[in-house]
């Protein structure tokens, strides 16, 4: 399996922490400079999102004919 394909789709699911602004701001909108706090309310959250990867073989044919030897 996978000696002769020289398209290979992955797909699948990853996660890890993000930190994300806490209720007071949203995100896109524009807010006047003076009522800014230097450092934004944040809360650490753990997202998950999906993937999909396409790989291309450049090198198949080469790999064939020295495995046919």
């Amino acid at each position: 399996m996978g000696t002769s394909d020289r398209f290979i789709i992955n797909a699948g699911i990853a996660g890890g922490p993000a930190t994300v602004l806490s209720g007071k701001y949203d995100v896109d909108r524009v807010y006047p400079f003076a009522g800014l706090s230097q450092d934004p309310p944040t809360q650490k959250v753990f997202k998950v999102g999906a993937f999909i990867g396409v790989s291309y073989n450049l090198t198949n044919k080469l790999s064939a004919k020295r495995n046919n030897d």
